[in-house]
Formats: structure tokens, sequence, C-alpha cells
């Protein structure tokens, strides 16, 4: 799997064949797979741009679906996110002036913005160059404020991961 401009691509080195998935209006930025290999989450460039959580098999049209969309929370790109290790949260990190991160429990089935932010919170305006290692310390222990990796602190320092009103574990 790979992205190119505002497609994702899905190539089956068993039968030679390439299927694309065609969910996003603007050029992707970034990428992760889910831990089962089969769901995909991908992020774009744009004034207000889309998360989308999209499966990398395809339907029975050679189609890859969608499987979820987040949107609202950052500001003119995604430039990290990854899933946590069982795949129920996403963590991303946005292009606005504070890179700002922010903590999901996606579904699918049309939920909204709000049932789906776990927390979000402000990073800095320095750039970042690693930001799904960045991102491992909210995935991993969601249920900590604060960081917990020294990669964490020296990449976006004062950060900390978004504040949670009640403890969310992540098995």
């Amino acid at each position: 799997m790979y992205h190119t401009a505002a497609l994702g691509v899905v190539y089956d080195k068993d039968t030679h064949e390439q299927h694309f998935f065609l969910g996003h209006d603007d050029d992707i930025t970034a990428l992760d797979m889910h831990p089962d290999k089969i769901k995909m989450v991908t992020g774009q460039i744009g004034k207000d741009p889309k998360i989308l959580v999209w499966s990398s098999k395809p339907d029975s049209s050679g189609a890859l679906q969608q499987l979820c969309q987040i949107q609202g929370d950052h500001k003119r790109a995604i430039v990290g996110l990854s899933f946590s290790a069982t795949g129920q949260y996403i963590a991303t990190m946005g292009k606005d002036n504070f890179r700002s991160i922010a903590l999901y429990k996606w579904g699918t089935g049309g939920k909204k913005l709000q049932d789906m932010r776990v927390g979000m919170d402000k990073g800095h305006n320095d750039e970042v160059f690693q930001a799904r290692e960045a991102l491992q310390p909210c995935l991993t222990y969601p249920e900590r404020p604060g960081p917990t990796s020294p990669l964490f602190t020296r990449l976006i320092p004062p950060l900390h991961c978004p504040p949670f009103s009640t403890p969310v574990p992540i098995p």
C-alpha cells in the first residue's frame, strides 16, 4: 500500500493488480496500516483536511470502501497519524500553528466527530519530522495524562497527551 497525490493505492503482488482508494479530494500526506493489515487510515492536505479509514480489500466490484471519516479538528494538513496497537484508536497531528494532536476512538456507521474525539491538545510551532513516533505515547498510555517517552518530550515540548475526563484503557 502506498499513496500518490490523492489516491490510496493497493498493489496485489500475486495477481499484479492495483486497486485505488478515491475518497480524498486533495493530496494524501499521511498513511498508516491497522494491526489487522486490512484497514488503512490516510490524512490529507487542505483547509479542513480529512482523515479517512478505508479497507484495502476490494469489494465485489473491485472498489476500496471508506469505513470512517474524521474532519473538523485540524487545519492545513494532517502531518502524521497512527493506529493504536489494537486499532481502536487513531492519534493525529495537524499542521496548524500549534501542531495540534488529537486522539479518536473511530468507528463505522457515520459517528459524529464529537462522539469519536477522545481528546485534543496543542503541540508547538516547530516543524515535526517523526509525527508517528511522537504520537505513540498517547496511543500506548492514553489513560495517563502526559508524555511517557523521551522522544515525545524532545519532539513536542511541553505537550501533553490529550486530557481525558475518564480513563480510556487500551487493551
